[in-house]
């Protein structure tokens, strides 16, 4: 049972080593799909820090429970924020990782690299939907990413033959 899922993932992602392109293709399909997810729970509002100052600071906790803010990590990664006489003031966050969805799917994905987003970045399961299935989904995106790519290096570099 064991051999025939091996040999259909094989034949999946690298065509038996006739195709290792397809592993590079399907890298691209994971990331596409991280990206989406990352991207719906960042404009969502189901994104926060993980550092714990971060998380523990006074500014960050104003904001988290504000409920008249709807996406507190942009607030906090923003540069400026209004102040209550509309006044504009640099915020606590300016300095902190910049969140790109791209970047965090791609370090998701690709086990390789890491570009700092997932290490600075982290789903909220109790912000919204979004943020609750990007946390479960991130699981699958790490996994089938080293899956992936662990099959692919291994037809690039003859390990996986063509016979």
């Amino acid at each position: 049972m064991g051999s025939l899922i091996a040999d259909r993932v094989f034949g999946l992602v690298v065509g038996y080593g006739h195709k290792p392109e397809r592993s590079f293709y399907m890298l691209l399909a994971l990331v596409f799909v991280g990206w989406f997810l990352a991207d719906r729970s960042w404009e969502e509002g189901d994104f926060a820090p993980t550092a714990g100052p971060v998380l523990m600071s006074e500014s960050w906790q104003s904001l988290a429970t504000d409920p008249a803010i709807q996406n507190p990590a942009i607030v906090w990664s923003d540069k400026y924020m209004a102040d209550a006489d509309g006044s504009l003031i640099l915020t606590a966050g300016r300095d902190y990782e910049t969140f790109n969805a791209v970047s965090y799917a791609v370090d998701l994905v690709v086990p390789l690299i890491s570009l700092g987003q997932e290490a600075a970045w982290a789903p909220s399961t109790t912000r919204g939907p979004w943020g609750w299935r990007l946390w479960w989904v991130r699981w699958w995106l790490i996994a089938l990413g080293w899956i992936v790519t662990a099959i692919g290096a291994a037809a690039v570099t003859g390990v996986i033959r063509r016979d």
